[in-house]
């Protein structure tokens, strides 16, 4: 995993490692070119069940794109601003 790297962009690199195209994944996945676009293109999140398909298809750890989505996730939660109640 690459330190700075998105979901998407560590979904299109492993994809173009085991040289799919995003409709021979999409098909493999039962899902559309589109759905897989979105992902690659960090426009969507993948539910539990196709994080796992992803990771079958690919031939990867489902461990690794489920790492990349929590770290993902952790980034957002500390970029938030924390909710602060005013007593003035």
């Amino acid at each position: 995993m690459r330190p700075n790297e998105t979901f998407g962009e560590l979904l299109a690199r492993l994809r173009r490692i085991k040289r799919l195209s995003s409709d021979e994944l999409a098909f493999l996945c039962g899902k559309s070119r589109k759905h897989i676009s979105a992902l690659e293109n960090d426009k969507a999140v993948p539910t539990y069940d196709l994080t796992c398909t992803l990771a079958e298809k690919l031939e990867v750890k489902p461990s690794l794109l489920f790492n990349k989505l929590g770290e993902m996730a952790d980034q957002a939660l500390e970029a938030r601003k924390p909710f602060r109640k005013d007593n003035d």
